[in-house]
């Protein structure tokens, strides 16, 4: 056999010969899985490509084929190594080594990185990329660089280097025939933050120097650790970021003139720019060289033939940067060297760095949320005199251990999917375990009435129904009442975003039925299984979940003022599992502890220049409000009673809750909760009082010349359970996962000028849940100004005489009655999850 067929026969891996564990990452072709190569007893990772196997046709499969074969022989130090390809009926996937640290991106958000450190990752990177492009016979243009596509792991004692980069992710690579010298295809693939300006058109051509284009925004990414065009959000306004990078185009066809640089730009780079047409080695140390200046600098780069070495050692290299060094390497094909020496990266907070030593989050059940407790817990404890209580309770089958299976048998055949690529579990759903496979039932008319259920025989069988009418949770109330035996809601495919299988989809509190949400395409092919009895379809559940015990809330109060009327300021401690969840919550928990240990502080001090309050003042720290307010819901619970102290708490002494909840979105909104919209079942009083709060809250923004916004209190955070009780709330926030609309943009922009105002037609904040809600993810001048309201409203009302009387003028109920906690669970569950 020859030597290449014995490498071809090499590449072949079998589903069989794969286990999938966790998914490490998605992107536009795949899904990035942690794996075992089981023959070979090696650690790998699996890319399953999002492709539909069944529609693919013997000669795709034979290019796809080819091409991975070449991708196999590269065989670099800086090239990720391709060990096969999975070709099978069902699935279509690249086999490739592990690293361990995952992307040059995970790692610039992950580690303080000193500048040897990036200068051998710059080093690496032009190493690896200079070889696909020096490829013999036919050079490789990837065509999607991106500082999600350098892998990283940990360099080993022989090793130069700390760490080991390598190109990777070849999904929409290509190889181009020595004759030519650019690819020109209809179909646009890259990711656009990333992507040279020449590849906008619709019918993009593609070169090295496009790909050395990205290559560059990637090390402007490295050396601001800044995400490029941070304040723009390709999913909602996909064309005001191509129009801005389409900007350096029209740029690089203007001349270098004395005009176009201020006068301290001139002296530094006239002499070394104007006229040079090849750019060797050009020094700019710690020059005084300004963003405007890097601009035209860059853009003089651009038409340079060969940049050996560039330096920008301590320059200013804002927002306006991103594009321009990228364009500085632009038509350099054999970059070799870039160096970049000292620039101060920014201090991460406490909580981020909380977040890193404990794989990533703060969720609860995690390390991460302990210590978040832990560093509250000592911080009030080393700087105040207050009084701290803690709170434990036990949240139901929160965690899931190992990872979650589903196999099919339909017509005899058996198949295996695969989590968070096929399905998802609903958070509170049961354990399951089946021996055996289970009857599976199609339910009609999505399964939103009692008379869908009764005319389907779905006793001890796993029934399927379609998202849409009713909420996750009627929809798992009504299976158990049904007696079935598991239950999968599969998504409607009615958008490009309701293909995949929802996260963070939810039961009832207290399901008894293990529950799994399907992406749209595996739905409809068991609803089409279970539709024909023929096929005889069944189903096996295997899920491992156990109860989150010692959950933690935190209380500190003031060891002055009446206990029997206190005002209360709380915010969530714990984060969603999918990311550090630095402004949801961290910016509440830390505003909510900056508050308390400056009031402490005054409050200590009061014999000379603070007079005490009359009020006793409590700050808590509430757990799980992400998995349905239960923290808050606990405390409510214990307040109300008979047992309940005035030390503990007791819900009759509380006269006003503040609540502080994403306090730092980046593209901000300053929104004040009011009563527009409030729980059903809320008393009339406590709407009044809460009222009054907006006010208070709207007279510091006019005071402050401020805009504001409109926010209901509605079911979404810690307040709902206080409120309908009867309690007053109120509170800031700077905006979620919704859209800034022109209208608010505008009216902000009257108030704080357009460069203030944010962007419209955008996420207030794009991170909202995800992986990338880290430190970087923050608006500090927003959060400033929310806190200092916050502390505003609290000195307020501490100095009010009288203040139960001011906000409650007709009375309250001194028994309040508490809505049923399933209630308040399924106000928090976001009823838009139809």
């Amino acid at each position: 056999m020859a030597e290449d067929e014995r490498n071809d026969e090499f590449l072949k891996i079998s589903l069989s010969d794969l286990k999938f564990e966790r998914v490490l990452g998605s992107g536009s072709f795949g899904d990035v899985y942690d794996g075992e190569w089981i023959s070979r007893r090696q650690q790998v990772a699996i890319k399953k490509l999002r492709i539909d196997a069944s529609f693919v046709s013997l000669k795709e499969r034979k290019d796809f084929f080819k091409e991975m074969t070449m991708m196999h022989r590269l065989r670099f130090s800086h090239i990720l190594n391709v060990f096969g390809v999975c070709l099978d009926r069902n699935c279509l996937a690249i086999v490739v080594e592990y690293m361990s640290l995952g992307s040059l991106y995970d790692v610039i958000r992950n580690y303080e990185l000193p500048w040897s450190d990036r200068w051998s990752i710059v080093s690496q990177i032009t190493k690896g990329l200079n070889h696909l492009h020096q490829f013999q016979p036919n050079p490789i243009i990837h065509r999607d660089i991106k500082s999600f596509n350098f892998f990283m792991t940990w360099g080993t004692q022989k090793s130069d280097h700390r760490f080991i980069v390598k190109v990777g992710d070849f999904g929409s690579s290509r190889f181009r025939p020595m004759s030519g010298s650019q690819l020109t295809t209809i179909e646009r693939v890259g990711t656009i933050r990333w992507m040279a300006p020449e590849l906008l058109p619709t019918h993009p051509s593609y070169t090295m120097t496009s790909d050395v284009y990205s290559a560059g925004v990637c090390i402007w990414e490295m050396t601001t650790d800044r995400l490029p065009y941070k304040e723009l959000t390709t999913d909602h306004y996909y064309l005001e970021l191509e129009d801005t990078i389409k900007c350096t185009e029209r740029f690089a066809a203007s001349t270098l003139s004395d005009q176009e640089f201020l006068d301290e730009d001139m002296a530094v780079i006239s002499t070394a720019l104007t006229r040079n047409q090849a750019c060797k080695d050009l020094a700019l140390r710690n020059s005084d060289i300004t963003p405007i200046g890097v601009t035209f600098l860059s853009l003089g780069l651009a038409v340079n033939c060969t940049l050996t070495s560039l330096d920008l050692s301590e320059n200013s290299l804002e927002a306006v940067g991103v594009a321009n060094v990228a364009r500085t390497l632009h038509d350099n094909s054999t970059l070799t060297t870039l160096r970049l020496n000292s620039t101060k990266m920014g201090d991460k907070g406490q909580l981020q760095i909380i977040a890193d030593q404990n794989n990533g989050n703060r969720a609860i059940g995690t390390r991460g949320f302990n210590a978040t407790l832990d560093y509250i817990t000592s911080q009030l404890e080393q700087n105040t005199n207050l009084v701290i209580h803690h709170e434990y309770f036990t949240v139901r089958n929160s965690i899931v251990e190992g990872i979650p299976q589903l196999q099919s048998q339909i017509n005899g055949l058996v198949t295996n999917y695969v989590y968070r690529t096929d399905f998802t579990h609903f958070s509170f759903s049961s354990r399951a375990n089946f021996g055996s496979f289970i009857r599976l039932v199609s339910i009609p008319n999505l399964g939103c009435q009692e008379s869908d259920w009764m005319n389907a025989v779905v006793a001890d069988s796993v029934a399927i129904v379609k998202r849409g009418n009713c909420t996750f949770i009627e929809k798992s109330q009504l299976a158990e009442r049904y007696r079935v035996k598991g239950l999968f809601v599969y998504n409607d495919g009615t958008a490009p975003d309701r293909f995949q299988p929802l996260q963070g989809v939810t039961a009832h509190s207290n399901s008894t039925i293990p529950a799994y949400f399907l992406s749209y395409n595996l739905g409809m092919q068991f609803v089409n299984a279970a539709s024909d009895p023929s096929t005889n379809a069944g189903v096996i559940m295997n899920i491992d979940v156990k109860d989150a015990e010692g959950i933690g809330n935190i209380c500190a109060d003031t060891p002055t003022g009446d206990k029997t009327k206190t005002i209360i300021i709380g915010s969530h401690s714990d984060g969603v599992p999918d990311g550090s969840g630095i402004n949801d919550n961290g910016s509440g928990t830390v505003a909510n502890l900056v508050l308390a240990l400056n009031l402490a502080r005054l409050l200590q001090t009061a014999s000379l220049n603070y007079a005490q309050y009359q009020y006793r003042v409590r700050f808590c720290w509430w757990g799980a409000e992400e998995l349905g307010l239960l923290g808050s819901i606990y405390h409510v619970e214990q307040a109300s009673l008979a047992s309940a102290t005035i030390e503990s708490g007791r819900l009759e002494d509380y006269l006003l809750y503040f609540n502080y909840d994403m306090l730092a979105s980046p593209n901000p909104n300053f929104g004040i909760s009011d009563s527009v919209q409030v729980p059903s079942g809320t008393p009339d009083h406590a709407v009044y009082a809460t009222d009054r709060i907006t006010d208070l809250f709207q007279q510091w923004f006019k005071e402050q010349k401020l805009p504001w916004t409109e926010s209901g209190v509605g079911g979404g955070s810690d307040f709902v359970p206080f409120l309908t009780s009867g309690i007053a709330v109120g509170g800031v926030n700077t905006g979620a996962g919704g859209i800034k609309s022109p209208d608010e943009r505008d009216q902000y922009a009257a108030l704080m000028g357009t460069g203030n105002a944010g962007i419209a037609n955008a996420p207030y904040d794009s991170c909202y849940h995800q992986q990338c809600d880290r430190i970087t993810n923050v608006n500090p001048s927003a959060y400033e100004k929310v806190v200092k309201a916050a502390a505003y409203a609290i000195e307020h009302v501490g100095r009010l005489d009288g203040l139960e009387k001011w906000l409650y003028p007709q009375g309250r109920a001194k028994t309040p009655k508490l809505l049923d906690r399933k209630q308040l669970y399924n106000m928090h569950n976001d009823t838009n999850l139809f």
